[in-house]
């Protein structure tokens, strides 16, 4: 079966972000085949993925998962390091975050089950190479870094059904039912502070009988199984 990989640059100025947003979208509607795009995004996905210096605008970050879930990208996940860029500075000024990443839609995912993403780490480069390796024996596949679901103790904590009815009744976004999902369920996780639940998961849903996933990631990407 063919499949479309895309190496991608994002735009590094923030205020040419939606550049890279359109040009994402664009790149997405040229084929139906499996398709993976890999490459320097230039943006985080999440806080987590950032050390140094100011925290990134939270509303920078929701694009750049809404984009990934408009173009029915999902994030493969990585092993090893979780920042793969630096600017090579000291002291306070010294800023790491994880601007590298390979995305996938869910038929190339179907096609390669095995697949996995490595951070290899290099000292001669602001950016860590990303090794891809599309076939791998089941047995010989490592646990990828990926988000965990719902874990039931969350239910136990005593802020939890506050927390989730502010952000289920306050938030009143518009758009398609996925989409205001899309956006309750973020600000559900935003409310928390990495309190209560994980800043990264997946959602799917099925439609027009075939199954769709989207992404709903990330801060920090945990070892184990998803």
């Amino acid at each position: 079966m063919s499949w479309r990989i895309t190496g991608f640059y994002g735009k590094p100025e923030e205020h040419l972000r939606h550049e890279t947003w359109d040009l994402l979208k664009h790149l997405s509607t040229r084929t139906s085949t499996p398709w993976l795009c890999i490459g320097d995004y230039n943006k985080i996905l999440s806080a987590e993925e950032k050390d140094g210096r100011l925290p990134k605008p939270m509303h920078f970050m929701r694009e750049f998962r809404s984009t990934l879930l408009h173009c029915g990208l999902i994030d493969l996940g990585y092993t090893g390091n979780i920042f793969t860029w630096d600017n090579g500075r000291e002291g306070d000024d010294y800023v790491q975050e994880r601007l590298d990443r390979a995305c996938a839609t869910l038929t190339w995912r179907k096609q390669f089950p095995y697949s996995r993403v490595s951070h290899f780490p290099v000292s001669y480069s602001d950016h860590v190479p990303l090794i891809l390796t599309t076939q791998v024996e089941q047995h010989h596949v490592r646990p990828r870094r990926i988000p965990r679901r719902f874990e039931e103790k969350w239910a136990t904590h005593p802020n939890c059904e506050a927390i989730i009815q502010h952000a289920w009744t306050n938030m009143i976004p518009t758009g398609s039912p996925m989409f205001i999902l899309f956006e309750k369920s973020q600000a559900m996780q935003d409310g928390t502070n990495g309190e209560l639940l994980p800043k990264c998961y997946y959602l799917s849903v099925e439609t027009n009988g075939e199954l769709q996933s989207f992404i709903k990631t990330s801060t920090r990407y945990k070892t184990g199984p998803f």
